[in-house]
């Protein structure tokens, strides 16, 4: 979407809402509803916003599902047809079981082409886990965390700390977290560095906390973290963009 392009490499490029405003020569207001949407720019601005982001007129209005996570080239839509094999083939059919990484753990591995998967897990009553994926060997490129309850409770947990282990964002090394809301297939793409930034700064402005509806909650059996509602956090430097992993018919 045109929006959430404008608002990513707004972000990619260090830019406030202001600053970019006064480098196209329009107001705040119009930055913003631009990115939300309400409106959106004519051709003068869309060549100016083509000319200062470094991508083409097409790529900005093109309707496509994904941005391309640049940290390494990866492409959303190639890794999501990776990952549609990957869970196929560990934890759905219970097949490439691996060595336990931690105690008690449950690990299954894939690999295709230039892509490793990792799958870890504790399947007891309060089920936790972690997926990895690697490409050409680059350490926790991303890493996914699905969520079955996000789409009801619009928020986004933050895990700390699960079976007494640090929790996926506390612990991860991956330059993205694409959090996957099972039900509806959306995949929000996260910092995961700016995330932690962001609980610590929320722990030492507790007002501003209660403000934002952040709060500090129970997750089931030995896990603790605290509950981030979307919409918040879609307007900070946390959100990177966002796509959908199923088909449109689907979604709809």
């Amino acid at each position: 979407m045109l929006n959430e392009k404008i608002v990513y490499y707004r972000k990619k490029n260090m830019l406030t809402q202001e600053e970019l405003a006064y480098q196209l020569n329009v107001s705040r207001q119009t930055v913003t509803k631009w990115e939300t949407g309400t409106i959106y720019p004519n051709i003068e601005y869309l060549i100016k916003l083509s000319n200062l982001f470094g991508v083409s007129i097409d790529y900005l209005v093109k309707e496509d599902d994904c941005l391309t996570l640049e940290t390494h080239k990866i492409e959303i839509s190639e890794l999501v047809c990776f990952l549609v094999k990957a869970k196929k083939a560990t934890y759905a059919n219970k097949t490439n079981k691996v060595n336990s990484s931690r105690k008690e753990s449950h690990d299954y591995s894939y690999q295709e082409n230039n892509y490793t998967y990792l799958d870890s897990f504790f399947g007891a009553e309060n089920f936790s886990g972690q997926e990895i994926v690697y490409k050409d060997g680059h350490t926790s490129t991303v890493e996914i965390k699905t969520d079955l309850m996000a789409h009801s409770t619009g928020n986004f947990a933050y895990e700390e700390y699960s079976h007494r282990n640090p929790g996926c964002f506390a612990r991860t090394k991956a330059d993205h977290i694409l959090y996957f809301l099972y039900e509806t297939g959306e995949v929000y793409v996260l910092n995961p560095v700016k995330f932690r930034t962001y609980i610590s700064e929320m722990k030492q402005d507790k007002q501003r906390a209660r403000y934002l509806r952040i709060r500090a909650t129970g997750m089931g059996e030995g896990a603790f973290g605290y509950l981030v509602p979307i919409n918040v956090l879609k307007s900070t430097d946390v959100f990177e963009c966002m796509f959908n992993a199923y088909p449109k018919a689907k979604a709809a």
